[in-house]
């Protein structure tokens, strides 16, 4: 996970947003997942109904006659299309890509070969590091493919794949010039060609390595504001705002452009959205808006005021926070409600007053891990900012939950659970009866054997402080507390590794099929 912001609330406990810093492949969980997520699927009425023996024969017969490709090309490419890592291992190891690249250089080759090679190599590269590897040779031909109009969907597809991959990777084509083309293809008319340029220059603007300024030397910013601001095409603006949420996550100088550009104006374009694949890659983009680094201190939290003050923007995340929907855009929409709540008490103060409190509580209780720990930071952060607004967030019921986040195996999660539970501690009335009476005690001395130094000295000091030697338990409380119900800390699957906020729990990006 990546860095947290810490800012002092009126408290003195510190708040966080989770860090603006663009993640690393989240994508790479497991070979079959990479395939299926990766990969362009081929159309409905492919036959790829071939076994292992008859693909190898075909692979030879490529190898011995590359005179006469076309029906071996069509035959390749429907074997490819089942994109098994076995069968994607066997091609790599053939040598038959050097020839498929040699193809796609020979000036003898028909657009009809040129379009099988292209469909071949995109299956290819949506394989493994080794795999696509292989095909880094054909970035030069792929590029100048993107200014004939017969093959440029084709090569787009193929580099979308490549940039995917890794981080080396996307920096070996923003070397060989692939984002000028790529961004000269926003203006092309038919949404097919727009949606595959958009995708994949958002797969060229993931990780860290990656700066802006590659893509806005080439004007991407109004490019991509025109387009949020004119085209409703579905898949069109999936992409554009997947493109946004990676472009929004780097350097600060290129996000206040965007802002000042009127970025903010062009998402609530689309803040009336109902669909899943559109309002995650907004709320990403919206709770970008709302990290602020040190450095935007000085010049971003206007912006943020103008987010939170927008009505239709906190009806929707509102609207969003029920378990009813798609869990992933819960999860996301409590990200943003997170981080409109770690900087300024005004801002907290307008949430609580239209009621997301009860709302972050239910989620917390009711949904899965990704949800729970999500509507943790917001709670948190809600909960630092007044004594009154933990008050309100413990009486719903959400202690034994804070506890139980003690035992996760993401250090974040526990920091923020211990943040948490440190506030209750400290500022609610009776908190420390509370926490004991949700087990606290045995949790935090869990946290003191098992998590880090820094995490293990916190634990042992709210111990000792607050259960030491001098503490009376009390012997009739007025009543038991509530029991709540948790989902076992065995069925807990940690996030996989990357930026907090910015695809550590990235749910559905949007080239991912079905």
């Amino acid at each position: 996970m990546s860095n947290h912001e810490s800012v002092k609330a009126k408290s003195q406990l510190k708040k966080s947003t989770r860090a603006r810093t663009a993640h690393t492949d989240f994508v790479r969980k497991s070979k079959q997942v990479t395939l299926n997520k990766r990969r362009r699927l081929p159309s409905q009425d492919m036959d790829s109904d071939m076994d292992d023996v008859e693909f190898q024969q075909l692979v030879q017969a490529l190898l011995a006659s590359p005179e006469h490709t076309l029906p071996i090309l069509e035959k390749l490419k429907a074997g490819l299309s089942v994109c098994s890592a076995a069968r994607l291992d066997n091609v790599a190891e053939s040598g038959v890509i050097p020839i498929l690249i040699d193809l796609l250089e020979r000036p003898s080759s028909t657009t009809m070969e040129l379009t099988q090679v292209l469909w071949c190599l995109t299956f290819i590269t949506s394989g493994l590091y080794e795999h696509t590897k292989a095909v880094l040779p054909a970035v030069p031909t792929l590029l100048t493919f993107l200014q004939n109009a017969d093959l440029s969907e084709h090569a787009a597809w193929t580099l979308g794949n490549i940039a995917a991959d890794c981080e080396e990777f996307r920096l070996h084509l923003i070397r060989h010039g692939a984002i000028a083309p790529l961004v000269e293809h926003l203006h092309h008319p038919q949404p097919a060609m727009l949606k595959v340029s958009l995708w994949a220059l958002s797969n060229m603007a993931r990780g860290v390595q990656t700066s802006a300024k590659a893509f806005f030397d080439h004007d991407i910013g109004s490019i991509l504001l025109a387009l949020l601001h004119a085209n409703d095409t579905p898949d069109v603006v999936q992409e554009l705002l997947w493109l946004l949420s990676f472009l929004t996550a780097k350097e600060d100088k290129y996000l206040r452009w965007l802002l000042d550009h009127d970025l903010w104006t062009g998402l609530l374009h689309h803040l009336d959205s109902k669909d899943p694949a559109i309002l995650t890659p907004l709320l990403r983009v919206t709770g970008n808006l709302c990290c602020v680094t040190p450095e935007a201190a000085a010049w971003q939290p206007p912006y943020i005021h103008t987010i939170a003050s927008e009505l239709r923007f906190l009806y929707m995340l509102k609207r969003l926070l029920w378990l009813d929907n798609d869990s992933h855009v819960v999860a996301e929409a409590a990200w943003a409600v997170s981080n409109l709540a770690a900087r300024d008490a005004g801002v907290v103060a307008s949430l609580v007053q239209h009621d997301f409190i009860p709302r972050l509580a239910m989620c917390f209780r009711d949904g899965g891990y990704d949800i729970r720990k999500e509507a943790a930071f917001a709670l948190t952060n809600i909960a630092v900012t007044s004594p009154s607004y933990a008050e309100q967030i413990v009486a719903l019921n959400v202690l034994d939950g804070f506890v139980h986040l003690l035992s996760v195996p993401d250090l974040h999660v526990v920091g923020t659970a211990l943040q948490f539970l440190e506030n209750v501690l400290r500022h609610v009335p009776r908190g420390v009866y509370l926490v004991e009476s949700a087990d606290g005690i045995a949790a935090l001395e869990t946290v003191q054997d098992g998590h880090s130094d820094l995490l293990a000295t916190k634990a042992e000091q709210l111990v000792n402080e607050f259960y030491g030697e001098s503490y009376d338990a009390p012997f009739s409380p007025p009543s038991d507390p509530p029991q709540a119900s948790f989902a076992p800390i065995d069925d807990v699957h940690p996030p996989t590794a990357g930026g907090r906020g910015r695809g550590a729990h990235m749910t559905r990006p949007a080239w991912a099929t079905q």
